[in-house]
């Protein structure tokens, strides 16, 4: 597998804390979130309100180059595809670890956030996806997936969003 070198800061402007919020371009009352799961696992999941409250609150950071990593507690967590990457696949939020490919991910002029090797022609880029409308009090894992990168524009009917924008605070 080649190597790539993806943007050190993914193109994303952050306040003066490095901080950022990922919002879905659709919605941006709609937030990438992290919560503690069954098992006391740390989890990412689509927050459906209070996206703008507090500056540290539903806040990302970038430990190295091409991660995204939970603000708060400091970079403690970073968010990595499960592998084999496939259809319909999870993502977790796992220690940071620069030698993890699964933690390195790009984001195009569209706002998609793809994990993988972008360069490879061999297996399709894979986008993280929310997935609108899932009971997030029930499934909180269920909101956020991978599923492969879909081309232009998205569906507004569609429950799966995969273009995100980012706000931060300074």
């Amino acid at each position: 597998m080649t190597s790539f070198s993806p943007d050190p800061n993914l193109g994303i402007r952050t306040g003066d804390d490095g901080a950022f919020r990922l919002k879905l371009f659709s919605n941006t009352s709609h937030c990438l979130g992290d919560v503690l799961g069954e098992g006391n696992v740390r989890m990412p999941y689509l927050r459906t309100g209070y996206c703008d409250e507090g500056a540290e609150k539903w806040a990302w950071n970038i430990a190295f180059p091409g991660s995204l990593t939970v603000h708060n507690p400091s970079n403690a967590f970073a968010l990595e595809s499960v592998v084999p990457i496939g259809d319909d696949q999870n993502v977790q939020l796992t220690e940071p670890d620069q030698s993890v490919e699964r933690q390195k991910w790009m984001i195009d002029d569209q706002g998609r956030i793809s994990v993988g090797d972008p360069t490879s022609t061999s297996n399709p880029k894979y986008c993280l996806s929310a997935i609108e409308g899932v009971d997030i009090d029930k499934v909180t894992k269920d909101s956020i997936r991978l599923y492969p990168c879909a081309g232009g524009d998205e569906q507004s009917m569609s429950i799966i969003k995969q273009r995100w924008t980012t706000d931060y605070n300074t």
